[in-house]
């Protein structure tokens, strides 16, 4: 827009020549296409933006040069409140120009709303993958008014939820904690949550769906207990979240009794509805990613066992990835998606969750599952009969389980006839 704006041109159009092999030429103020063997011109986008950017680097960063500054704060409105007398050369000083002429909020959120489609226009697409069972068949597509609020994005129909997440927060001082364990006691919780349809407010009963509970007729629900609006780290308590809203919720059972860690905890991510008659949405997290590297925890001293459990329940609730398994040998196995991922949560544990216990973490366990079969199929190896496509390289593998097989099936009653003849078993 600034750069349409000293030109004179639409931004529509000037979109499509600001990136590739286009230069500007000043002389018949026109745009033509940059010959490889031009050595002079520059191409559009580096002419007018990444020069732009880095004369504010040249004049700021290293050495402060006012007079450069004093040229761009006459042509760069929002400058125009900067005291350039008392900048400092270095980081800081490219930080406040740069963000008082492009905020990246802003243009992030500028780039939002110009490209990605609205929740209502969204809702035609999104709603067969995050609802296959109510809206991926066209023919028997679900009715009635949660699935038609559903559909329009209706802040005045049915509540329909999604909790994606439980995120550690200071609900006093109203701040997400992050990486920050304050205090020695239990961690509170809030819920990362989209609402779909409906409205979200305080002190609001609303049931768990799930597929086993709506089969056996029974329904858990929870209640709101407090609605706040993310300001990044920190949060704002609000009166009301409307269908579209992303925000974070702290829950407790329908009855009054906090929601306990490890009630929630196995329960990490919730489809949350005001009728029992409710959709179950999809989950993000794939199972099959689960558990890929698995390691076995076990405190060095016995008498820091509960604060282990402890550490690993705040673990396994706060990462949606993670399994956390008691063998019947009495040890806990964590299952971790991958060497970093499992680094993260080693770390998590032994600064966060259970600090100042010692741990003694084995080497990844690999679960390995032996047989012996009499022969293998040519179906197996065959290259052309294969449903896994084999490699030129595996046909000698026919042959050899050939020779196996015929060995391995054969009676015993023959190697004992061998034997007479000096033949014998193989051994």
């Amino acid at each position: 827009r600034l750069v349409a704006g000293k030109m004179g041109a639409k931004p529509e159009i000037l979109q499509r020549v600001l990136w590739g092999e286009w230069t500007f030429n000043k002389k018949t103020k026109r745009v033509q296409r940059r010959s490889p063997l031009d050595t002079k011109s520059k191409p559009m986008f580096v002419e007018f933006v990444l020069q732009q950017i880095f004369a504010v680097y040249d004049a700021s960063y290293k050495h402060l040069n006012t007079e450069l500054l004093a040229k761009m704060q006459s042509q760069i409105a929002p400058w125009k409140e900067v005291d350039l007398g008392n900048l400092t050369a270095g980081a800081a000083a490219v930080r406040e120009l740069m963000s008082r002429w492009q905020p990246f909020a802003d243009c992030i959120l500028r780039m939002a709303v110009q490209h990605l489609p609205s929740p209502l226009g969204a809702a035609a697409n999104r709603l067969p993958v995050i609802c296959p069972r109510w809206f991926a068949s066209t023919e028997n597509e679900a009715e009635g008014p949660i699935a038609e609020a559903l559909r329009q994005g209706d802040a005045a129909g049915p509540t329909v939820a999604y909790l994606a997440k439980f995120l550690a927060a200071d609900l006093e001082r109203q701040v997400l904690t992050g990486d920050t364990l304050i205090g020695d006691e239990d961690v509170k919780f809030v819920g990362l949550c989209r609402v779909f349809s409906g409205t979200m407010r305080p002190e609001q009963h609303l049931f768990v769906m799930r597929e086993e509970d709506s089969k056996e007729g029974r329904q858990r629900s929870l209640e709101i207990e407090r609605v706040f609006l993310l300001k990044g780290r920190f949060m704002e308590a609000i009166a009301e979240a409307p269908a579209g809203s992303i925000v974070a919720v702290q829950v407790r059972q329908a009855g009054g009794e906090t929601a306990k860690s490890h009630e929630l905890g196995v329960e990490r991510y919730l489809t949350l509805c005001d009728s029992t008659n409710g959709p179950v949405l999809e989950t993000p997290y794939s199972s099959q990613a689960f558990a890929i590297v698995r390691v076995s925890i076990e405190p060095k001293n016995v008498t820091d066992l509960d604060a282990l459990d402890r550490g690993l329940r705040l673990l396994h609730k706060a990462d949606p990835s993670v399994s956390v398994e008691a063998m019947v040998t009495g040890e806990n196995v964590l299952g971790c998606c991958g060497d970093e991922h499992l680094k993260r949560c080693i770390t998590d544990l032994q600064k966060l969750y259970a600090r100042g216990v010692p741990l003694s973490i084995s080497t990844p366990l690999v679960a390995v599952r032996e047989a012996i079969a009499p022969s293998v199929s040519a179906d197996r190896v065959d290259p052309k009969s294969s449903q896994l496509w084999l490699p030129s390289w595996a046909s000698h593998l026919l042959d050899a389980s050939t020779e196996a097989s015929s060995i391995l099936s054969a009676p015993l009653s023959e190697y004992d006839e061998g034997s007479e003849t000096g033949g014998g078993a193989p051994q």
